[in-house]
């Protein structure tokens, strides 16, 4: 009698703990319809990937090489871009730090992709895995 109770428990355990109820699920769309939903897309190289004081996101920037979309003509211009006389547009994009919460790893991977990415209410791009998986498969 005693083994017939444990086993629900063991069962109802397993799933709450489960590593796969905790990961990311992404639907793989087109890439045209990944550029669709998403409100910035462009080509970017990544420069740097730091992580913030919080230790949750990744903030991430990329120079960017060609707009795709939602990418304004007016883009932060790199310090020592401006000192060599080039103008050299870059964007910086946060992310989730860990994959189980949707964040994409900018650290691994090519280092040219193409990026898109929503902007939350202050207005800073937030990149997901979901919407980098379906734009660079």
């Amino acid at each position: 009698m005693m083994a017939r109770a444990i086993i629900p428990l063991v069962t109802i355990g397993a799933l709450v703990v489960s590593p796969s109820a905790l990961a990311c699920k992404c639907a793989l769309v087109s890439r045209d319809e990944a550029i669709a939903a998403a409100a910035v897309v462009f080509d970017g190289e990544v420069l740097r990937v730091e992580r913030d004081g919080e230790d949750k996101n990744d903030v991430v920037t990329l120079r960017v090489a060609r707009a795709i979309k939602g990418v304004s003509p007016r883009v932060a211009y790199r310090l020592d871009a401006a000192l060599r006389r080039r103008a050299e547009k870059s964007v910086t994009v946060i992310t989730r730090a860990s994959a189980a919460a949707c964040g994409w790893d900018f650290r691994q991977g090519p280092q040219r992709l193409t990026v898109g990415a929503e902007r939350d209410k202050l207005g800073t791009l937030v990149a997901t895995r979901c919407t980098m998986m379906n734009l660079n498969r």
